[in-house]
């Protein structure tokens, strides 16, 4: 195929979009069954195969070469056979099927998201290949498809626009276990077998989180994914800057004592990896340790907890002003708590002021009812009296 009909063929099917395929224009949908002959698809593999994040496998692609040379031999015997019948003959034979429903896809940017093995097999066969090719498609659609090569969930975070400044094979996992949490054990099961879809929803949804922390932690050694979970989910609970710094801390082995409880996590990290166990428990030690170390505490011993740490995916979540202002009301009641004998000494003195000043009290104690009477005073020491009432009336109740 020339060079010329290589790009009537690529105008006709992208609609004379730019030749970058990053160009911010979108294609319009078309499905077209065309012969993709090798010069077609090695253009396609150089120009347009630019979003892919599977490198390609040589035994997919050269099972799929077999299948297309042995479907050129039928067609050496049967040269009038039309489709339909050169499809039966090509299944019974197990060769490639022409015409099969599954289509080489393009996203609506001209990047190939489907169908690489395919292309590189015509290009090794040097056959013309007739097949359904599929331009104009959503990105998103590439990740759950799985032909040939399994896709991962990293995959899909990388046809869904994930940052790439960071893994996503490790951000992936990640997500399993944010999502699993301390919730497996009550599943029975590992952070594997939770939804990849919704993984890699949340991953999606917390990017930002994800990502610092993965960059606070590069290089960490040992590389484990509960221990960078558990960071992650701290975002939703701590400070972000404080967190942060805990994640640096904890990767530069930056720790204040033996004591401290991010010394406690590297050393059971270590323990959990040189033992060859799986992740183990080795989470809930992680949200322990994690959560003392942004609270400042140090710990004698790692305990595994049973509190982690909610994420707004979660029903036990509440967001950051919820949480501040329970925060501040429980500091407050303890405030309180605390200045209570301070505020009955100065109930007294206030109650022998205000005697003194002539103010005189009417006390019910059986509907529990104190009146003063109307006496002119000072304005200060009647703004005292309401201040401290609560306690001037128990006091007086109580006499």
């Amino acid at each position: 195929m020339t060079d010329s009909i290589i790009a009537n063929t690529d105008s006709e099917l992208f609609q004379k979009i730019p030749e970058k395929p990053e160009s911010p224009e979108k294609i319009k949908h078309l499905r077209k069954l065309i012969p993709v002959t090798p010069g077609l698809a090695r253009h396609w593999l150089e120009e347009r195969n630019t979003n892919n994040p599977r490198n390609p496998s040589s035994a997919t692609s050269d099972s799929y070469t077999k299948k297309m040379k042995l479907l050129k031999e039928i067609q050496g015997e049967y040269p009038e056979a039309d489709l339909p019948t050169l499809q039966v003959l090509a299944e019974k034979a197990g060769a490639w099927i022409p015409g099969h429903p599954d289509s080489i896809q393009f996203d609506n940017r001209g990047r190939l998201g489907n169908g690489q093995h395919r292309l590189i097999a015509v290009v090794k066969s040097g056959i013309t290949i007739l097949m359904w090719v599929e331009v104009g498609l959503d990105p998103v659609v590439f990740a759950g498809t799985d032909h040939g090569y399994r896709r991962t969930g990293a995959h899909g975070l990388k046809n869904a626009g994930f940052r790439d400044d960071v893994s996503h094979l490790q951000a992936f996992a990640i997500g399993r276990v944010m999502v699993a949490g301390l919730k497996r054990k009550e599943m029975s099961t590992s952070p594997r077998r939770v939804d990849e879809d919704f993984v890699k929803k949340i991953v999606m949804e917390h990017e930002t989180a994800i990502g610092i922390t993965l960059l606070a932690m590069k290089g960490v050694k040992p590389n484990r994914a509960e221990v960078t979970a558990a960071f992650c989910k701290a975002f939703f609970v701590y400070d972000a800057d404080k967190v942060q710094q805990a994640a640096i801390r904890y990767a530069t082995q930056a720790f204040n004592s033996n004591n401290d409880p991010l010394r406690k996590l590297h050393d059971k990290a270590v323990a959990v990896a040189t033992s060859g166990n799986r992740h183990g428990d080795l989470y809930g030690y992680a949200v322990a340790a994690v959560r003392a170390a942004l609270e400042n505490r140090t710990l004698a011993k790692l305990q595994e907890t049973e509190l982690d740490f909610p994420g707004p995916w979660e029903t036990e979540y509440k967001d950051p002003k919820q949480r501040e202002k329970a925060r501040q009301g429980w500091q407050t009641f303890r405030e309180n708590l605390e200045e209570i004998p301070d505020r009955v000494a100065k109930a007294k003195e206030i109650i022998e002021k205000v005697q003194k000043a002539g103010i005189t009290f009417a006390i019910n104690k059986e509907t529990k009812e104190v009146t003063p009477n109307k006496a002119k005073v000072a304005a200060a020491l009647l703004v005292e009296l309401k201040t401290f009432w609560s306690e001037i009336k128990e006091l007086l109740l109580a006499s």
